[in-house]
């Protein structure tokens, strides 16, 4: 088949595994290709949660599956066709703020839908929406160890989400998010993205 999805394991502090980012893969290339992102959205959530129920047991053993999802599929309801106890929208950095998308998040919440905001950076208009986020994921190839010690010390102390380090490739990051009480763990240094064979059609 030429659709296809690879996992990547995400950690809790102790090691232990929380959940599973689901990425877009192109046929045996264990690679994001050159592809639409509401196709590929729309393929993921299909793969996963569509046709035969044994592959969403498959791919992530029962734990979260964490799915990106751009302006457009979180405007068009996509998420309500998948069950809430399964999925986790991942916003990505792109989604422009608006007062659409801050409704449309609102109403997942009401529904019992986990948002995690993707490479989350401390502007003002994604500080002000903050209130939305079940999950905060924080890129370490993107910002140095001093910056994101800086950044932490931005996001409210009574914080209600989880703080996700991603793009972790060394132990001295690992142990660096540790140390800032970072909530959840991944990246390569932990467990590279497998690619996995699933025994349906392409989406």
């Amino acid at each position: 088949m030429d659709a296809g999805i690879a996992r990547q394991a995400i950690f809790d502090r102790n090691k232990n595994l929380y959940g599973y980012e689901l990425l877009y893969r192109h046929g045996k290339n264990n690679h994001f290709p050159n592809i639409d992102g509401d196709k590929a959205t729309d393929s993921v959530l299909k793969l996963t949660f569509d046709g035969q129920s044994s592959n969403t047991q498959f791919i992530s053993n029962g734990l979260p599956c964490f799915v990106n999802f751009t302006h457009n599929k979180i405007l068009d309801n996509t998420p309500f066709a998948y069950p809430n106890s399964k999925l986790i929208i991942e916003v990505l950095e792109s989604c422009q703020i608006d007062g659409s998308l801050i409704s449309a998040l609102k109403k997942l919440r009401r529904h019992g839908y986990t948002i995690a905001f993707d490479d989350f950076q401390p502007t003002r208009n994604w500080l002000d929406i903050l209130y939305l986020a079940d999950i905060v994921k924080i890129d370490y190839s993107a910002l140095s160890t001093t910056t994101i010690s800086q950044l932490i010390k931005v996001l409210p102390d009574d914080r209600q989400f989880k703080l996700v380090a991603e793009k972790l490739e060394y132990t001295h990051q690992i142990d660096h998010a540790i140390s800032l009480g970072f909530d959840l763990l991944q990246g390569y240094g932990l467990k590279r993205p497998e690619l996995m064979e699933l025994d349906v059609a392409a989406a």
